[in-house]
């Protein structure tokens, strides 16, 4: 059984066409979301209201040290502004105004952008239940003047996300736009997916694998490269340490990094970009039944990407590859937030054939 399967994988590297151009086709930001415009109702503005009601008073604080205040305040403009309370910076371990006026200028200007869609009202009747998640960019500009960390906003029934943080109350219209209440706040991402990787020891087999993919690529043609490019968007599935062991005990092969460098290189790409989907997604945002998502991989330029089955219940959530038997991969960490995706550690290591 052992040598018919890695006799099998290792003949799909022959299938496997080039990585760089896979990823240039398969993998472009998910696009901006067409604005749509409620009317907005006469009377009291978002900057009005977190002024004068106490129970936003944090995040009064934040947005006066951030210098964002004046602008909710101006009933001519249009936001859609995810408004954490009180209670949902306590839960962030940020207890008090006094709290925020001790942390630097940047870092609350960083977080209070994070909440703030300029130019758009979206109730929650606009978000979309499908796959993948709405991308709304937010005021957090971190290359100008193209480059804005997004919002992705989820909805499965009557229940609504941001990212993965759940919106307890919603819809609410002011004369200047729509505030939504997260439960928590939305924290921004501070790093990209090669950088979490390179700090979780967990992953270290993850980045062996990707290091042997990448051997004679250049450019943004080298998975690493992806990894730490911040406008793009990606899902990876990663899978840990020992599930890379298992799978390489399984094929008859040391269960050693340095294993990888028997394993041909276009094998390796192939089975890296198996590991990708080209749209950032959060747990929330997958469907409650199994279901078909296509990867980054492709068997040639004309045929349609290979999916993985996935599936998040709310209580598991678990991804199936086409070559594993029918025994799917469980997320053992999911919605890990980074700049330029999100990643979501796997316990067993994907097999796209």
């Amino acid at each position: 059984m052992k040598i018919n399967i890695t006799r099998r994988i290792i003949q799909m590297g022959a299938l496997i066409f080039s990585a760089a151009t896979m990823i240039t086709s398969c993998n472009k930001e998910l696009p901006d979301a067409v604005p749509i415009v409620v009317p907005p109702p006469t009377g009291q503005s978002i900057g009005n209201l977190i002024s004068t009601d106490t129970s936003y008073s944090i995040l009064k604080a934040a947005l006066t040290k951030a210098g964002l205040l004046n602008g909710l305040l101006d009933s001519t403009a249009l936001y859609t502004v995810f408004a954490p309370n009180n209670d949902a910076f306590r839960l962030s371990g940020i207890p008090s105004a006094a709290v925020i006026n001790a942390l630097p200028t940047a870092q609350v200007a960083a977080i209070a952008s994070y909440h703030i869609i300029g130019g758009q009202a979206f109730t929650t009747s606009l978000i979309p239940t499908s796959f993948p998640n709405l991308q709304l960019p937010t005021g957090l500009v971190l290359q100008a003047p193209l480059f804005r960390m997004s919002i992705f906003p989820s909805k499965r029934g009557s229940a609504a996300w941001a990212n993965n943080i759940p919106l307890i109350a919603t819809d609410k219209q002011m004369s200047n736009g729509i505030i939504h209440n997260p439960v928590a706040l939305i924290s921004p991402p501070s790093l990209t997916i090669k950088q979490i990787a390179t700090a979780d020891t967990t992953l270290s087999y993850f980045l062996a694998a990707v290091a042997r993919a990448d051997s004679g690529q250049t450019g943004l043609g080298r998975f690493d490269s992806l990894l730490n490019y911040p406008p793009v968007n990606f899902t990876v599935f990663a899978p840990t340490n020992q599930a890379f062991r298992n799978a390489l005990v399984f094929l008859g092969l040391p269960p050693s990094p340095a294993a990888f460098n028997f394993v041909p290189v276009s094998t390796a790409r192939g089975i890296v970009a198996y590991h990708f989907m080209g749209t950032r997604a959060f747990s929330v945002n997958f469907p409650a039944t199994p279901t078909d998502l296509p990867t980054l991989l492709q068997l040639s330029p004309t045929s349609p990407p290979l999916t993985v089955k996935a599936q998040f219940t709310g209580l598991s959530f678990t991804v199936l590859g086409n070559g594993n038997f029918g025994f799917p991969s469980n997320v053992v960490q999911a919605d890990i937030h980074a700049i330029n995706g999100t990643v979501q550690k796997i316990d067993q290591v994907l097999l796209p054939q």
